[in-house]
């Protein structure tokens, strides 16, 4: 999907970047979660920064827009911390790596008989 928007110039926006770790809603029991990975953390440590702000730089660097959610004035400020640094190409690929091929926040279960609704389209 990310690669048609971009050959069609339509900008990516990231739902939930962060994957809602908090959520008993859209989680599973042992789903991965992005925020407790090594890989994260240990990038996170490298860096001086968060895991969120990890993962969201990991987005903003493959020019995907994000727009995470918090209600923490703290939180909020950290989420836009996020251009004092940058990833490495290696450090990328570690994200990268992370892929386990899920969608953790999955509207099929409600939403799916919508006429419009774009995920069963093959791109």
């Amino acid at each position: 999907l990310r690669a048609f928007c971009k050959e069609k110039g339509i900008a990516v926006t990231a739902y939930s970047p962060l994957a809602n770790p908090g959520s008993a809603y859209y989680r599973k029991p042992g789903d991965p979660n992005i925020l407790t990975e090594p890989v994260v953390t240990k990038i996170a440590a490298a860096h001086g920064k968060t895991q969120a702000q990890i993962v969201l730089r990991w987005d903003v660097q493959q020019g995907i827009i994000v727009i995470p959610k918090s209600t923490s004035e703290k939180r909020i400020k950290e989420n836009a911390a996020l251009f004092d640094f940058e990833l490495t190409e290696a450090e990328m690929k570690e994200i990268d790596s992370l892929d386990h091929g899920l969608r953790i926040v999955d509207h099929t279960d409600r939403e799916s008989d919508h006429p419009y609704f774009p995920f069963w389209e093959e791109y």
